[in-house]
């Protein structure tokens, strides 16, 4: 991905938390988003700069969905997360947040995983009263797919 790929028509590069903060950014397409690799190097940077460690990217030029988004936590040893409610609430509220609306309830289905091969459709949505955000959502399904047990002695 090139930046001459990211926009700033809804927002510039921005760290947003419900939480956990992210550094959430948005590009062109999914052509764009479907071409990030993590360089370690420019994230140290990043880092030394004051950014969360924890980088987001989406897109709103997608077919799929209304946003189709993709998380990073290569300091935590996650390469890309499938599902990411933390980092979809943020998102909704930075969304909300620099709307032209004073106020409204605003919602969006973000597909997430899909260039991983693991898919996932999360519900966010946000409301915003007087010029401010006063809650995020998210929602979704889930299936199982591990089980465990701990024995103790």
């Amino acid at each position: 991905m090139n930046l001459d790929q990211i926009i700033e028509e809804h927002h510039p590069p921005s760290s947003a938390s419900v939480g956990l903060p992210f550094l959430i950014v948005e590009v062109q397409d999914t052509s764009a988003l479907a071409d990030i690799q993590v360089n370690l190097e420019s994230l140290s940077a990043l880092l030394e700069q004051g950014s969360p460690p924890y980088i987001f990217v989406y897109t709103q030029n997608t077919n799929r969905a209304d946003i189709q988004a993709r998380m990073f936590a290569p300091l935590d040893g996650i390469t890309e997360d499938p599902a990411t409610g933390s980092a979809n609430c943020a998102l909704a509220a930075l969304l909300a947040q620099h709307s032209d609306l004073p106020s409204g309830d605003f919602s969006w289905e973000v597909l997430q995983g899909f260039e991983m091969g693991r898919p996932s459709r999360l519900q966010v949505r946000a409301k915003k009263e007087n010029g401010s955000v006063t809650g995020s959502w998210v929602a979704g399904s889930c299936v199982m797919v591990a089980e465990g047990f701990i024995e103790s002695q």
